[in-house]
């Protein structure tokens, strides 16, 4: 059950990401965290659910990393939008951050339920 929460998850925060990326350049959302710390965010959580709900340590970071250049390309095909290589390195650096926080975290509490 929670295999297909998280599954869903996914692809509700891919959507998520998309319709954002890929707004006009007037519509942009602005935060106050700045661009690249927006991209590291937004692919650390996708990489965090996408891990959860699937269990390959290679599919899960290639698939994410594949979706965030494919993002970054189809930028520069709306229009208004420029891709950009610098977001494309937030967004792998994002996946590979959420992906060491969750095997760390598996392997801390695999750890405390089998102590050695």
């Amino acid at each position: 059950m929670k295999t297909k929460l998280y599954r869903s998850l996914t692809v509700i925060w891919g959507l998520v990401i998309s319709y954002f990326s890929l707004l006009p350049s007037d519509s942009m959302v602005i935060t106050s965290l700045g661009d690249k710390a927006e991209h590291f965010i937004g692919y650390c959580a996708l990489s965090i659910v996408a891990s959860l709900g699937w269990k390959s340590r290679s599919i899960v970071p290639l698939s994410c990393i594949i979706f965030g250049i494919a993002i970054e390309v189809a930028q520069g095909l709306e229009g208004s939008r420029t891709p950009s290589i610098a977001d494309a390195i937030a967004n792998s650096l994002g996946v590979v951050a959420g992906l060491t926080l969750v095997i760390f975290l598996q392997r801390r509490s695999s750890n405390n339920i089998n102590p050695e």
